[in-house]
Order: structure tokens, then sequence, then C-alpha cells
């Protein structure tokens, strides 16, 4: 998959969404714009609740509201947050036992995205909306890992298609999904931490979880052993998870906001360590990736380019010339998921090779209801040739026309 600039999605042109972007760039100590609350008819502030919900960012906007908001859609937010607030202290519940499965077998873990966010960034982990638990542990461990993790009640669901990490359910009535991670992105895409050497220098910059500048509730955490990424580490992670893993598909203002939280909190103390960052970045192929999504932030949120990023920038060599060493000139076509698929296939050996088809074409019934969310959830079965016609369609386009236009 390649980058797809997160500007061209139309959703981003609504006024509902700038409206959220100058809302969210007040909120959590920030100076902000001031929300242009009064452009809002009924019908705006019915689509700017939908809208929050679907970014993820329901809870922060409940905390916003001026006095004029309309009750019902003041009780609708409400309700966003203390759902929130509910299933993200059932997350941390299952969170702890899980790591202390963990420190029991031995098993180095690292806590991922939304759970280490919410802990460490957030003044209040409610405000962040999570929907699973993603931890990371080296490959060899991950069998270990998976033994402890049946012991607690977690069923295995699936094996990712392109194999970076495994879904597993459980907890209360099997409510709380978890990634067991060995990869931080696929394996199948080019330039990516997928591969040992790169993914060695992610586990060289960690530290231990919660941080200490975490909320005090988050302090028993601390003696279960975990470990989280550095800040300039979990920087580039969130970038790549953000557009390379998802291409800048499907994706929601509240990831955007995690990255505005995570430079406000260090880069504003000049506590990141920009030319190491960048060297990083480079090395991976990601150098253009931190620059689209340092520019978004500017755009969306009114964050200014951080001046050590800046000065790093321009002590290396032009971002245009590493840019152009991993992306196709324009007017090139990027590729289609299906020659992806085959070129990340064709770097395994046979038995695995067939396994990972299997598993992309018959993915077990409990993946499909996890991934696809049928309602009612009976009718998960029509789903096996709905992703039949989609692998097939994709396929056709790959034939018939090798890459996708940019």
């Amino acid at each position: 998959m390649t980058t797809v600039a997160a500007a061209a999605f139309p959703f981003q042109e609504q006024a509902e969404y700038r409206l959220l972007c100058q809302v969210l760039s007040a909120t959590e100590g920030a100076a902000g714009r001031s929300a242009d609350w009064q452009a809002l008819d009924e019908a705006g502030w019915q689509r700017l609740a939908t809208l929050a919900e679907a970014q993820g960012v329901a809870p922060l906007l409940s905390r916003c509201l001026p006095p004029g908001a309309p009750a019902a859609l003041r009780g609708r937010l409400q309700r966003s947050y203390y759902i929130s607030a509910a299933f993200n202290s059932l997350l941390v519940q299952e969170l702890t036992y899980i790591l202390k499965a963990f420190q029991q077998a031995g098993i180095p873990v690292v806590v991922l995205k939304g759970i280490d966010l919410a802990v460490d960034l957030y003044s209040d982990p409610a405000l962040r909306v999570m929907t699973d638990l993603d931890v990371l542990a080296p490959y060899p461990y991950v069998p270990l890992a998976v033994r402890a993790l049946s012991r607690l009640g977690y069923q295995k669901m699936a094996e990712n298609h392109a194999h970076h990490h495994v879904l597993l359910h459980g907890g209360p009535q099997r409510q709380v999904p978890l990634e067991l991670h060995w990869s931080l992105v696929e394996a199948f895409h080019p330039n990516t931490a997928g591969d040992a050497h790169a993914l060695e220098w992610f586990w060289q910059h960690t530290q231990p979880w919660p941080r200490q500048a975490a909320q005090p509730a988050a302090a028993d955490l601390r003696e279960l052993g975990a470990l989280a990424l550095t800040a300039e580490a979990n920087l580039l992670y969130l970038v790549a998870h953000l557009l390379q893993q998802h291409s800048g598909e499907g994706e929601r203002l509240v990831w955007y906001y995690d990255l505005y939280l995570l430079l406000q909190r260090h880069a504003a103390a000049g506590e990141l360590d920009w030319t190491a960052l960048l060297a990083q970045a480079r090395r991976l192929g990601w150098e253009g990736l931190l620059d689209q999504a340092l520019h978004t932030l500017e755009e969306r949120l009114s964050w200014p380019l951080p001046e050590g990023y800046l000065a790093a920038r321009q002590a290396l060599l032009p971002l245009e010339a590493s840019r152009a060493a991993v992306a196709p000139p324009t007017g090139e076509r990027r590729p289609t998921r299906t020659s992806v698929v085959w070129r990340g296939l064709q770097a395994q050996p046979l038995p695995r090779r067939m396994r990972l088809l299997w598993d992309l074409i018959f993915p077990e019934p409990a993946y499909l209801r996890w991934r696809y969310r049928p309602r009612p959830e009976w009718l998960w079965p029509v789903y096996y040739p709905y992703r039949w016609f989609d692998i097939l369609r994709d396929s056709i386009q790959t034939l018939v026309k090798p890459e996708s236009p940019r």
C-alpha cells in the first residue's frame, strides 16, 4: 500500500469537521482556536454529533459543548462518554490480568496504541475511545503468549492475513478483542518494521510503562513489567499506523489528535530527539509519512511544525530526495491490494504461503463477525461471498489495470 493524501477525503471539507478540529485544538489545555458554534442549525448539531462518534472524539466533544447546545445532543454525547468510561475500565482491568500472566511467563511485552495513549496522554482515559487492546511481543514468544492468554479464557479468533498479529477475544462474555502483535505494521508492506532489524530499533527504544508522567491511578500497572515505546518511537509508529498501515483509508480524527497530544507533551518541552527520529524515519522509508502527518496537524489542528523538526530536516538531505526514493513520481500508479499480497506471498516458504492464502480466503467465522460486524449477527455467513467478491474484484483490477491510479 502507499500513502493516500489525507486531505483528499470528502468529509474533511464539511463545516462540521472543521468545527471539530477547532474544538479539539482548544481541549486538553491547548491554546486552540475559538469554535464557531453559531454556524450550527438543528441539523448541523446532529451532523456534528454523528461525525464526532464516527471519528472517535465524541467523549472529547461532550466536554467542550457551549451552554446553548441542544439538551438532546448533550445527552447523546454524555452517553458516549459513559460508554467509553465503562469499556475503558474493562480494558484496563483485562490488561492488568494479561500483563500479570505475561510477567509470570517471562514474556517481554510493549503496550501499544489506544490503552497506552489513554493512560499516558489524556487527562481522563475515558476521553480516548478504544475498541480493543494492542500489545507487542517478540515473535518467538508468541506461542507462549497465546497459551498464557488461553489460560485466562482468551480464544484465538484469527491470525491477520498479513501475519503481523493474532486476534483473540476474552474477558467477560468475550467482549474484549486483543491484538497480539509481533510486528508493528503488516509484514507484506515494503519498508516496514516487519523485518527483524527495523523492529529491533523499536525494542531498543522502549521504557517502563506506564510512564512516570501518566495518571496516578495507573501507578499499580508499573509493577507488571510492561514496556512502552519512547516518544520518538511512538511518534514514528503512530504515523506509520495511520498513513502506511491504513494508507489514510478509514482514518479517524482521534488518531491525529493522539499525535497532537504526543507532540504537545514532548515536542513543546524539547524532549524529542528530532535528528535521531528523522534518521530512523529515513532508514525505514517513512520520512515522507512523517512530513505528511506533521503538515496535516498544522492544517487541521493549528499545530505549527516543530522548530526542532525543521532544523533537523534542514541538516539532513532534502526531504524530497528521500521521498522520491520511497514514493512513485506523480502520475505513476500505486500497487493494488492483490499485488501487495502477492509480493508478500512470494517471499514466504510454500507451506506458510498456502496457510496465508487459506486464512485470507476462508477466515474463521469469529473473525468475520469481528471484522464486518453483521447486524443481525447471524448474517455472518453472507460475508464469505462478500469477501470473495472483494478479492475477485481487486484481482481483476490488478490483471486488467495492474496499478490503480494514485
